[in-house]
């Protein structure tokens, strides 16, 4: 008997419920403008020349420290994102100098901070750690839940930023800020609340992004409040490749010498998405105090693990039938109270208490292969006839939820007129509540499996930290340092006895700047990085990717690295460049290395067990160059450059080779185009992105990585187009064109083909008072 749930009809009935959620979007659109224009008709308003948002240095909005002009950090706008039309937030930062990502499904991915990546990264949004217990190696769903049109502006701080962020932060940071609405001035006359809408529509994906915020201000209160809706159809990739159909497997047969022939289709079903997003901000100054409160949540109905129903490149057929997150959420909460002083020494402090919730549940059916000989085969005999691939007879739930709570005091002080400081203390707590059923979809009797994390498993850090910046003639400079505590509960589950560690470490980093002229500056930085083990490394239970099984291991240690660049940092009026050598050394790695249960190498599904363990020490090297040079007023043309090596050393013992090339490091990559500006309306920006190819694969992990073809990921080359126009104050329209010669586009490490030749198009409307 096969039983077989319809892939295609659980989809379209999740895209009928997304298709009326725009339709209910415009129609709240226009019910605001209607509104907002009665109001100004009253003659209520008075024009301003301050923006309606700001972003100002706070713990609770995220900032880069004082230090990120030393760094080679790199900021995108709102602006930015808008005229990207980015999916998520991956989207918004992939033509960001120093940066690559990699997406195993669209509308989630992993940003690459020079190597660095997913648990090896510090993200945190509003000022608030995102990272959760259960953060993983390499690609993360979790940036999915984050609403791209919320966020006033993204910087990538890379190095090791361990002092400022706290574990984790080994490679680099990625700080998101939503906005936080300004006061009226002490002048102005009240105000009508402001509108922003911005609509947009793509070709391909056929896809659309809705967003509108409102803000109101008052003389000592300010209101922000933002939603967003995200949708796209299944991709079609470019240079007339052709996908399977994955329902298209179910049921199919060869013989045991010939491949499995599926259905070919233009689309690569599966991987659309919906998102759905909403923030809010309140903002209330009562002498020199200002509070500050903000709200996010973030929902996406399901989310398809592409790569996982569809054989891709070194299977003969999909490991899975069914492999989606469906749903996931974010939820966050977080009150800062920020106090200044005209103190020549205290200039100002923050209080800032948070509250993040996460949660997913990931649906898992297998997909079997079964012989059709009569008699059925004994023991290991071969089959002769005919092979048939069915869904299995049983299916797994599993879902993980984090529920973190955040505590961080930070102050700044004044030493003389060259000198500041800034310490503070910070706590985090994160408690993992994870648990698993299998269904048996013969008999519909459901019983309690093996959850991936212990429930009610607790993870804690603190931290005292401190920096001070410092400015002496031509030279400028930081240096930092923070000692963390660490703590990890593990209770007892089926097998394995209750588990406590804890930890005491310390993270440093230094950097400066000397100026060779008043436009040209040399600039050189150090950091030591820490990351402990997480409960995800300690305990992590299950089927992963690329056929393997992971086991716990609880004779793991905490992570460390050391980053060095030395750059050039070029800002003439006509000219600016920044050029960086770096050099990273991750030691003590966490890695996924083979082992043995119960001496056997494989589970009785036949994947390989491998557990967590400090097999590794891996080093890069790199160069980062970003360019902008001004023609004149209406021309300008730019560029980037993205070059690295990484290589993995491990030890004789650990099962794995003794030297092999770094895992998932990106090729060769970069962009050049120019910009041509007609005045303060019309701006014209063509491109084009080219990428590597990539052959240095890393023994095993991507000699076996399913999403990495035989012999490494090809090369590509893109042109793109982009402009805007002022149609009036306050109303922009853009267009898009995008891959414009339908060139096939892989990038390393990711699960699906990009989008071929598409077209956008969209409009935002700013409507002021």
């Amino acid at each position: 008997m096969c039983l077989r749930a319809s892939r295609r009809d659980a989809r379209k009935l999740v895209f009928v419920w997304g298709w009326g959620r725009p339709r209910g979007v415009v129609v709240l659109f226009g019910a605001t403008i209607l509104v907002r224009s009665a109001y100004a008709e009253d003659g209520a308003s008075l024009a301003s020349e301050e923006p309606i948002v700001e972003v100002t240095e706070v713990v609770v909005r995220g900032t880069p420290s004082t230090d990120a002009d030393l760094r080679n950090s790199v900021v995108i706008s709102g602006r930015d994102i808008v005229k990207q039309n980015a999916g998520s937030v991956v989207d918004a930062v992939r033509e960001t100098p120093g940066v690559s990502i990699q997406q195993t499904t669209p509308g989630q991915g992993t940003i690459y901070v020079r190597g660095f990546s997913g648990r090896a990264v510090g993200h945190t949004i509003d000022g608030v750690r995102m990272n959760t217990a259960f953060y993983r190696a390499g690609n993360n769903p979790y940036l999915a839940l984050v609403d791209p049109y919320s966020l006033r502006r993204i910087v990538i701080e890379p190095g090791a930023t361990s002092v400022e962020y706290g574990s984790d932060a080994l490679g680099g940071a990625v700080l998101m800020s939503t906005a936080t609405p300004q006061f009226l001035g002490v002048e102005g006359d009240l105000e009508p609340p402001t509108l922003k809408l911005f609509q947009s529509f793509a070709s391909n994906p056929w896809g659309q992004r809705s967003h509108a915020e409102v803000t109101h201000r008052l003389r000592r209160t300010a209101y922000h409040f933002g939603i967003t809706y995200i949708r796209d159809q299944d991709i079609r990739p470019g240079g007339g490749q052709m996908s399977p159909d994955p329902d298209s497997y179910v049921e199919l047969e060869r013989a045991p010498q010939d491949p499995y022939r599926p259905q070919l289709q233009a689309t690569q079903e599966g991987t659309g998405f919906e998102f759905v997003g909403a923030n809010l901000a309140v903002r209330r100054a009562v002498d020199r105090w200002e509070i500050t409160a903000k709200a996010q949540a973030g929902y996406r109905p399901t989310l398809v693990r592409y790569d996982r129903i569809l054989p891709l490149f070194k299977e003969e057929y999909p490991a899975r039938f069914q492999a989606e997150t469906t749903p996931m959420s974010r939820g966050m909460v977080a009150l800062s109270a920020r106090h200044t002083s005209d103190s020549p020494v205290y200039r100002w402090s923050e209080l800032l208490v948070a509250w993040q919730g996460l949660s997913e549940t990931n649906r898992d059916r297998r997909l079997r292969e079964i012989c059709l000989d009569e008699p059925p085969l004994v023991g290991g005999e071969e089959c002769i006839g005919r092979l048939r691939l069915q869904p299995a007879s049983h299916s797994t739930v599993e879902m993980n939820r984090s529920d973190s709570a955040t505590l961080r005091w930070i102050a700044g002080f004044r030493a003389g007129e060259s000198i500041n400081l800034r310490a503070g203390v910070d706590l985090h707590v994160d408690r993992v509540g994870s648990e698993a059923r299998e269904t048996d979809l013969l008999t519909g009797q459901t019983q309690q499996a093996p959850a991936r994390f212990p429930d009610g498993s607790v993870m804690s850090e603190s931290g005292l930290f401190a920096k001070a910046a410092f400015h002496v003639s031509q030279l400028r400079g930081y240096v930092g340092a923070r000692a963390m505590g660490f703590y990890v509960a593990l209770p007892e589950r089926l097998g394995h006895d209750a588990f406590e560690r804890g930890a005491v470490d310390f993270s440093v980093n230094a950097g400066v700047r000397y100026a060779l002229t008043e436009s040209v500056g040399l600039a050189a930085n150090f950091g030591r990085g820490v990351r402990m083990p997480n409960v995800a490394d300690f305990s992590a239970l299950g089927a992963r990717a690329q056929g393997r099984y992971q086991v716990p291991n609880q004779a793991i240690a905490p992570e460390h690295s050391y980053t060095l660049d030395f750059g050039v940092k070029v800002g003439f009026p006509w000219l600016t460049m920044n050029t960086f050598v770096f050099a990273s050394r991750y030691a003590d790695a966490i890695v996924l290395a083979p082992t043995l249960v119960g001496g056997q190498g494989f589970s009785p599904e036949g994947d390989r067990y491998y557990h967590s363990e400090n097999a590794s020490r891996i080093d890069y090297l790199g160069l980062d160059l970003s360019f902008r040079a001004q023609v004149n007023q209406t021309f300008a043309f730019f560029g980037r450059y993205l070059a690295m090596l990484g290589t993995e050393t491990n030890p004789e013992n650990s099962g794995l080779p003794r030297q092999t090339p770094a895992d998932r490091v990106p090729p060769y990559q970069g962009e050049i185009g120019a910009e041509l500006l007609a005045g303060s309306k019309w701006e014209l920006k063509i491109w084009s992105r080219f990428r590597a190819k990539q052959q240095r694969l890393n023994d095993p992990v991507n000699l076996d990585d399913n999403r990495i073809p035989e012999g490494g990921t090809p090369g590509y080359l893109t042109l793109h187009a982009r402009s805007s126009y002022r149609l009036a104050p306050g109303v922009e329209a853009f267009v898009g064109v995008d891959n414009v010669a339908d060139s096939r586009v892989l990038d390393h490490g990711s699960g699906f083909y990009g989008p071929g030749f598409s077209v956008s198009t969209g409009i935002v409307l700013e409507l002021e008072p």
